[in-house]
């Protein structure tokens, strides 16, 4: 059973781990392929799990598993993995291999939510509830829609930063996890940085990662409908911020 103890994200991926997959995603990997589509979508899964096996996660039964929701329903899932001595908590991976100049979409996320959901659900009726940390993987960004509705349910996206690119919209949203900004705020901090300003900035990351990355759970609290703008406006607005007290090191 899952404790009482309010869940946290850090139990199973640190920050330094998610600054790992993030970058040892898109600087080592997205490289030009002569495969068909399909055979680079499972390169990537594979990636992804290697990475996370590398940084001590295990899985159950292979790289891909598949589960049953609630519905009756199998699913596939791209990565599926668990942490050795983090009881009832896994980790759900889902990878977006779209060609150059595309985006990922909300409706595409929203499916990928929709599906934990009803996996959960069948392990809450079994007796076995369990947390999944819900991760999106895409080798294009995420329009601002579907960033949003990340933002709003707990999604955790990891993306290139395209932002300069003439290939993409302002629809665009790529943006750096706030756990590998707060990882390398923590390295910047070893330098002449001011001590108030970086650790004002550090605890303005720690609350908004906090609501914006979480356990889905049917035993998770239940929280306040969120705003997905708000959460964007003061997203960008403490990225702006990083960025002036790292630069300024």
């Amino acid at each position: 059973m899952i404790g009482h103890r309010r869940l946290r994200t850090e139990d199973l991926l640190t920050d330094l781990e998610i600054y790992r997959l993030w970058r040892g995603t898109f600087e080592e990997t997205l490289v030009p392929f002569r495969k068909s589509h399909v055979l680079r979508g499972m390169w990537l899964e594979r990636w992804v799990f290697h990475q996370l096996y590398e940084l001590g996660f295990r899985t159950l039964a292979g790289r891909v598993r598949e589960l049953r929701g609630l519905s009756g329903i199998m699913y596939e899932n791209d990565v599926l993995v668990f942490k050795p001595g983090v009881p009832n908590k896994l980790l759900i991976v889902e990878c977006k291999f779209r060609r150059k100049g595309s985006l990922v979409s909300k409706e595409q996320v929203m499916l990928f939510h929709q599906r934990i959901q009803d996996i959960l659900m069948r392990y809450f009726v079994a007796g076995y509830p369990k947390a999944l940390l819900p991760i999106i993987v895409s080798s294009v960004p995420l329009d601002r829609n579907a960033f949003r509705f990340c933002l709003t349910y707990g999604i955790l996206a990891l993306q290139p930063c395209c932002e300069v690119s003439p290939q993409y919209t302002q629809m665009v949203a790529c943006r750096p996890p706030l756990a590998a900004m707060r990882h390398l705020l923590g390295c910047a901090s070893e330098k002449s940085i001011d001590p108030a300003m970086t650790k004002s900035l550090f605890r303005s990351l720690t609350r908004l990662n906090r609501i914006t990355v979480r356990f889905v759970s049917t035993v998770s609290h239940v929280r306040r409908a969120l705003d997905g703008n708000k959460l964007e406006k003061a997203y960008f607005d403490i990225l702006y911020r990083w960025k002036s007290v790292v630069e300024s090191g």
